[in-house]
């Protein structure tokens, strides 16, 4: 059987990907300096960038150094947050892990497969091989005694796998305990499914009290339904902006900007005016509508005395039906979805359900256009098909071009025509109407990876295998023995392609995205013909964060390509090797310099080892199968073993960690240092909830702080207060890490806040402007302090 694989083939769209990837690399370097403003955000907004005892590296020499010398520990408490930390603990663990195992498969697999028969048969030969078959699988006879090599390795490969996973998860944990959560949100549980006596905040603190006795319980708070209140908030989010660049627009421009009245049309305003006309308007509405009496909902928030004594809570199962009254601990505030908690059981179920049947739709028919690109990738295939027959003419050219339509532009078009799956998941997964946004990351990272697997991984090994022969099929019917043994030639085969969408992944994708070209070219373009002031600019610098979910997919998918191929073509594991390498490098500088992230805590990695166990579920498959069709049924016998011993690892892997990163031990309650101020000192309930509150019911803070801060010519990209346009959050995402902290603990108020100017300090017409912003509704004082996101 002639082999679709060439080895020009497969150099040349190498060849190509490692240019187009060194040419990415090479601009990235000369552009560092001139546009480091963006290319370095974080190292010139926050200046924490600095290597202790020297100057901040400047060259491009000194920050890959730095970069290669930044510890895990100081990634945390610095530059980073405990997400980005576990997440680069990922891509480290597996390129070592793909390290190992490529040493030992071009030791043993290699020789093995050169050295066997297949291809030195006659080229009429059904099982003859050339290119890169002949050191594959596909070159070693069925029934051969070589194949014992590979089901040795599949042992081998297996048993470090375990050890790889148990570390994985261990040190994973170890890192989750350093993570200094906030004092509020340690004493404090989330209850959801309450009851319908439970209707006020006393009433939900005499249940607690009931269960875990009256002096743990500090306070509760109930969360009301708030109608059409969500929508004015994000509103008034875009007019808060509006404004915020005309007053940008008159500090730096000394003149008032004007506007059309209505949306291109109208008679033209003063933008000031107009805008905080309909603030003023508008905040009269919301303080009217929070002062308004409101239904209470199903959930709830609880603060107990100590962390330990929250820790306990949430642990306890308080009624004996599953959905009533369950406790889990208070994420990170910023991790809540406000929005979905006005819904009911009911109306969350039933929205799940809706979820799921779309997502079989959309699971089904989403493989038809990727078995079109599969078959451009395998122009032999097609052009035996009579519609198709036209291909016959491109693969007349040399191996270089068949090589680049077959390896680059499929890989590319594959890739392409993926980016759009995210939104589509996103917004079928919102139906679901998660109460925390770290439960959607984590539904669209695995439904994005069931994705990739069934339409790139799944459908090309099935159809590129299929798709050759189905001539051959047709035409002897009689012959299956023949055709299993073709299929099973042609499956090792498909390793190019997959070889191909690696390299176009590691070189192009993955340098591309971490030298961030695009968005500067994006941002380049908007400073030339949009921006208008310097805050424009500032909004823009602002530190962007990272798809952790998305990412994360992606590279499993890598990383069960190349298990699941490892031994059927051993070259793919350095392939892997580099991806996860290559990825490591350039995802650790861009989070020192430039991605931050929104909220700590997204809880990935429980679901990202269930799905690395997966992916060694289809490696055993994998291998199994290609034994069976290599006519080896003992070593397939002897793989069960390697499957139940999978399983039963997994299995003590869950139940030795998973409590402990889900709840953590009540001895780290004691030794951080969050801790102990905690303990050391007698922080009221009330002042914990108060970060708790849906930003929908807190009255509306007025824009003069804002306002002081721009005259006083100390706004940063660091600091910049850019309302979140979704929840209405002005400032929490976008702080500098360090000022979150002191936020966070109440450690500082307004007046310690660099930049704001102490009251003593203003003029008496400022303290008149803010003394009446302050007083909107003294009467609701109480009950509508700032929340997290807003400014003291």
């Amino acid at each position: 059987m002639a082999s679709n694989t060439s080895v020009w083939g497969i150099f040349s769209s190498i060849l190509i990907s490692v240019g187009i990837g060194f040419a990415i690399f090479i601009l990235w370097c000369l552009l560092r300096k001139p546009f480091s403003q963006f290319l370095g955000l974080k190292a010139n907004s926050s200046k924490k960038t600095r290597v202790e005892g020297s100057d901040e590296p400047k060259t491009t020499i000194e920050i890959l150094d730095f970069t290669r010398r930044c510890t895990a520990e100081k990634l945390l408490k610095t530059y980073s947050g405990i997400d980005q930390v576990l997440y680069l603990l990922f891509l480290k663990y597996t390129a070592f892990y793909l390290l190992v195992c490529s040493v030992l498969a071009i030791a043993v697999l290699l020789p093995v497969n050169y050295t066997a028969g297949n291809k030195d048969k006659p080229s009429d030969d059904i099982e003859h091989t050339d290119g890169l078959n002949t050191i594959s699988l596909a070159n070693i006879e069925n029934g051969s005694s070589r194949l014992w090599a590979h089901m040795v390795m599949a042992w081998a490969f297996t048993a470090l796998g375990f050890y790889y996973l148990y570390r994985l998860y261990h040190q994973s944990c170890a890192y989750n305990s350093l993570l200094e959560r906030p004092a509020f949100q340690q004493r404090t549980i989330m209850a959801r499914g309450l009851s319908n006596s439970v209707k006020t905040d006393d009433d939900l603190r005499a249940l607690f009290a009931t269960f875990h006795g009256d002096d743990r319980v500090t306070n509760a708070a109930m969360l009301t339904a708030t109608g059409s209140q969500r929508k004015r908030v994000k509103q008034r989010a875009k007019l808060y902006l509006q404004w915020q660049k005309a007053a940008a627009y008159e500090q730096e421009k000394g003149e008032r900007l004007e506007v059309n009245k209505a949306f291109l049309r109208g008679p033209k305003v003063d933008a000031i005016d107009l805008y905080r006309d309909k603030l003023d308007a508008l905040d009269a509405k919301m303080v009217k509508a929070i002062n308004k009496r409101r239904a209470p909902t199903s959930w709830g928030f609880v603060a107990f005395d100590t962390p330990t004594d929250a820790s306990l809570a949430s642990q306890a199962l308080h009624q004996t039906h599953p959905d009533r009254t369950h406790v889990e601990l208070a994420a990170d505030p910023n991790d809540v979805y406000w929005e979905f908690l006005n819904f009911s059981y009911w109306h969350r179920h039933i929205g799940g359900l809706i979820s799921f049947a779309m997502l079989t739709a959309l699971f089904l028919f989403w493989t038809i256009p990727v078995v079109f690109i599969t078959g451009i990738s395998n122009l032999e295939s097609l052009s035996k098909l009579v519609i198709f027959d036209f291909l016959i003419v491109v693969l007349s050219y040399n191996d270089f071009v068949k090589g680049l339509i077959q390896g680059l532009l499929a890989s590319l078009a594959l890739m392409l025509f993926m980016m759009f799956l995210p939104l589509i998941l996103t917004m079928l997964l919102r139906l679901r109407c998660y109460h925390l946004r770290s439960h959607l990351s984590t539904g669209l990272m695995t439904s994005y990876w069931l994705f990739l697997v069934l339409n790139v991984f799944l459908v090309y090994s099935i159809a590129g295998s299929l798709l050759g022969q189905i001539e051959d099929f047709v035409n002897n019917l009689n012959h299956a023995s023949e055709l299993v043994t073709s299929i099973a030639l042609s499956l090792p085969a498909n390793a190019t392609f997959f070889i191909n969408y690696i390299v176009v992944n590691t070189f192009i994708s993955k340098i591309l995205g971490a030298s961030r070209l695009i968005p500067l070219v994006i941002f380049i373009v908007k400073k030339r013909f949009l921006f208008k002031t310097k805050f424009d600019t500032e909004l823009a610098l602002a530190p962007t964060s990272f798809s952790f979910d998305l990412m994360y997919a992606n590279d499993l998918l890598v990383f069960m390509i190349t298990m699941s191929y490892s031994l059927l073509q051993p070259i793919v594991i350095p392939f892997g090797f580099l991806y996860f390498g290559i990825s490591y490098w350039a995802h650790k500088h861009n989070m020192i310099y430039a991605w931050s992230e929104p909220y700590q805590g997204m809880n990935l990695t429980p679901r990202v080892i269930t799905l690395l166990a997966c992916c060694f579920l289809f490696f055993q498959a994998t291998m199994a199968a290609a034994l069976g069709l290599k006519q080896f049924p003992v070593a397939v016998l002897a793989l069960v073993p390697i499957v139940a011993a999978l399983i039963f690892a997994f299995s003590w892997l869950r139940g030795r960690f998973d409590r402990l990163w889900r709840h953590g031990a009540l001895c780290n309650n004691l030794q951080t240092p969050v801790a102990q101020r905690v303990l050391n000192t007698a922080e009221q309930g009330a002042s914990d909830l108060r970060h708790y509150r849906d930003p929908c019911m807190v009255v509306p803070e007025s824009p003069d702080v804002w306002l002081l801060r721009l005259k006083a010519g100390t706004l940063g990209s660091d600091e910049v207060d850019v309302p979140d346009i979704e929840t209405g959050d002005t400032t929490w995402a976008r702080m500098s890490p360090k000022l979150r902290a002191a936020k966070a603990n109440h450690a500082i108020e307004m007046n310690d806040i660099p930049g704001v100017p102490a009251v003593s300090e203003l003029s008496t017409a400022d303290n008149a402007a803010l003394r009446k912003s302050s007083s909107l509704d003294t009467s609701t004082s109480s009950a509508t302090e700032p929340a997290v996101g807003a400014r003291r």
